[in-house]
This record gives C-alpha cells, sequence and structure tokens, in this order.
C-alpha cells in the first residue's frame, strides 16, 4: 500500500458516510491554508445530471485555447487521484499526497478535504481556470465558497431529496445557489420553468432558446454554431455538453477552432462509452436511468444488461423491464451497495431474467462482450460498480 492509499484510507475510515451541508468546514480549511479559494478564476457547475460531462467539455474548450486548467470532479471511478486535473491529465500520488498534507483537518469531511485540496493546489499550480463540479445541490456545497466568475445549471429533477427538499422548486432553489450577481449563470437545456428563480438571483442569466439554442443535432450562440460530435452517443450527453458552448463564451472562450476542437477531442469515461461491444454509462438515478432507456430502446433493442446500484431502489430500473433482455447484475465497491443477489431477485419479482455476478464474473463477462458487435452489453447503473471494471477493461485492452 502506498503512503497515498494509507492516508485516503484513514481520511475515509474516519469521515465514513459524513455528510455535513454548508461552508463553515469547508471555510474553516480553506482560512487555515490562506484562503486559496478566493484566488482562483473559477467555474461552478450544478445539476441532477449531466454537470460532469458539461465541465470535462469546458476543460476541453479552454484547453484548446491554450489556458491552463484545473479540473475537481466526484465521485471518482478507480483512483482519487481523477477527481483533479491539471491541464487535462490526472494529478500524480505525489502531487496529490502533498495537497492532502496540506489541508487535511481533524474534523472535516472527506469531501470537505478533497474540496479544499482542489483550492489550494489548483492555486499552487497557477492554474488559469479553475473548473469546479458541485458533489450536492449548490447553495450549500463545499464548492460553493468559491466566488465563480461564471456558473452553469445543467439539468434538474429529483435526487438527494432527503437534503435538497422533495420539490423540483427547492431543487432548483439549492442548485441556483451557484449563481453571483451580475455574473453569467447558463441554464441547461431542461431548465427553463425555473427561469424566474434564476433571474431573482441577480444573475445575467442566458436561457436555452432565449440566448442560445440547441437541439439534437447542433448548439448555437449569437457568434458560434457547432455541430454534435458523433463520439456523444447519448442525447442527454450532448445537451450537458452544449452547455459548455454558451459556458465558454461568457468566460470569452468563443474562437470557433478551437470551440469546435474542444467538443470533437473531450471525452467523459463511462457516460456513453463505447469499448468494443460493450458501452458503458453511469446512469444511476431515475431521470437519468429513464434517459438512457429511451437510448436503448431505440438503438440497442437486443442488448444484453449488466447493472449495479448504490443507495438506489430498484424501481429505477423499470423503464429497461418488459423488453426479454437477459440481464446480470454486480454489487458495486460501495457501502451503500445493492447486493448483486439482491438486485437480480428484485427484477426477477418484474418477470426479468436475471442472473447475479460476483465482481470477477462480471469482469470475465465484459471481457467476453468486449470483443462481440456494438452493443452486444450494456453496462449501466453506480460509478462505484462500473468505475473498477471499466479501468481495468481498458488496461487489458492497451
Amino acid at each position: 500500500m502506498t503512503e497515498l492509499s494509507h492516508r485516503l484510507d484513514e481520511l475515509a475510515q474516519r469521515t465514513r458516510d459524513a455528510i455535513r451541508p454548508g461552508l463553515d468546514g469547508i471555510r474553516a480549511l480553506d482560512a487555515a491554508v490562506g484562503t486559496p479559494s478566493q484566488a482562483l478564476h473559477a467555474v461552478v457547475v450544478a445539476g441532477t445530471n449531466g454537470k460532469g460531462t458539461c465541465c470535462r467539455a469546458l476543460e476541453a474548450i479552454a484547453g484548446a485555447h491554450g489556458l491552463r486548467t484545473g479540473l475537481f470532479t466526484s465521485p471518482h471511478r478507480s483512483r482519487f487521484n481523477q477527481r483533479f486535473r491539471l491541464a487535462g491529465v490526472d494529478a500524480d500520488d505525489a502531487t496529490v499526497l502533498a495537497w492532502l498534507d496540506a489541508v487535511d483537518r481533524p474534523g472535516a469531511t472527506f469531501f470537505e478535504v478533497s474540496t479544499a485540496m482542489a483550492f489550494y493546489g489548483f492555486a499552487s499550480q497557477a492554474v488559469v481556470l479553475a473548473i469546479l463540479e458541485v458533489g450536492m445541490g449548490g447553495r450549500l456545497d463545499a464548492v460553493n465558497l468559491v466566488d465563480g466568475a461564471a456558473a452553469a445549471v445543467v439539468s434538474i429533477s429529483r435526487d438527494h431529496e432527503f437534503y435538497l427538499g422533495s420539490g423540483l422548486e427547492a431543487i432548483a432553489a439549492e442548485k441556483l445557489g451557484v449563481a453571483r450577481p451580475g455574473r453569467p449563470l447558463v441554464l441547461g437545456p431542461g431548465c427553463t420553468p425555473f427561469s424566474a428563480a434564476a433571474a431573482a438571483t441577480g444573475a445575467e442569466v442566458l436561457l436555452n432558446g432565449r440566448d442560445w439554442r440547441s437541439d439534437k443535432r447542433s448548439v448555437e450562440t449569437q457568434t458560434l454554431t457547432m455541430n454534435r460530435p458523433d463520439h456523444l452517443l447519448l442525447d442527454a450527453l450532448w445537451d450537458a455538453a452544449a452547455v459548455a458552448v454558451p459556458l465558454a463564451q461568457a468566460l470569452g472562450l468563443d474562437e470557433p477552432a478551437a470551440v469546435e476542437e474542444g467538443l470533437q477531442r473531450f471525452r467523459h469515461p463511462l457516460r456513453g462509452e463505447r469499448m468494443g461491444g460493450v458501452t458503458f454509462d453511469a446512469c444511476h438515478n431515475e431521470a437519468g436511468i429513464r434517459q438512457f432507456a429511451r437510448w436503448a430502446q431505440r438503438m440497442a433493442p437486443d442488448a444484453d444488461l449488466l447493472v449495479g446500484l448504490s443507495g438506489r431502489d430498484p424501481e429505477v430500473l423499470a423503464p429497461l423491464c418488459g423488453s426479454g433482455r437477459s440481464w446480470f447484475t454486480v454489487a458495486a465497491e460501495h457501502p451503500k451497495a445493492t447486493e448483486a443477489e439482491g438486485l437480480a431477485q428484485a427484477l426477477r419479482a418484474r418477470g426479468e431474467e436475471a442472473v447475479a455476478l460476483s465482481r470477477s464474473e462480471a469482469a470475465a463477462l465484459l471481457r467476453r462482450k468486449v470483443a462481440g458487435k456494438t452493443d452486444s452489453l450494456l453496462a449501466f447503473g453506480s460509478i462505484y460498480a462500473f468505475g473498477p471494471l471499466r479501468d481495468a477493461l481498458q488496461s487489458q485492452l492497451r
């Protein structure tokens, strides 16, 4: 075990399941190392689904304009380092360990520590643009300590209702908390019903259909028109990536060739990602799975399904049931993971054919299916289920 692995295990055990909405904890960590959050030229991206894809697209667009970027996202797929990217590359162990040593304090939660690491690390690395993905909600998320130069809310749907409220209006209010008066706030394609609440923040609201436009083929601003890249298989992914175009333009990143290069170049692992005959997607909540099901029924009607869930009611799988597919289930590597057999039983109760697999059996299935025809297997659900499996499969294919 490396020193970084040991420290991360200790941090995880110390803060297991600790969620503390509010900025007091992150403010204390940040202040202890000189408030690097206030030195960052940053963008904050919130949303129920798609915020990570928007962040990745913006990272690539900014990089194509020659900016040195820092990208903070969560959770990671298989290595903690994946939460921190410098100029499009995951931070190395020595760098991450140095950041952890600098900011960790007793009593801080796992997410507060990792967010403080991003603030400290990006400031120390002279990052020109810090792109920060909200963990949950927005108003009380640790990332929101930053006074962002611009913000985006990619999508709004029901999720994390224990913390964010039970109605869409309440959830929207939490996510819109990333807005800053007088500064750009881009709203994703489905956020029009919340435009009045967005305007009430005092932000300069950039509304889809009014200030910019996107459909399933292209995105258009006042000065740019960009086509959808072929690698974005799912409409929901394109909807999220399209938000990065007006967001980039609000930051002055509007060179057409660079925007196009960024959209074509960026990739977001586990989001509509094809590896041979396997297609991965990290959809895990009701809205995400419903969108994925629409694509699967239209584009991959004969594909087998491999699913793993963490802390979700198996009822979220209903949109994919009743189509005569073969199901396989696997447990995620997470304390809240649904056991593979329990998930299989829930599917069988719906009349589905479902086989529970160990993680080694799931890895073997992926290896077999990757050599098959396109979309032989759709592997979807919790990132904790498929991040390590996906990364291991990729390393074997190299």
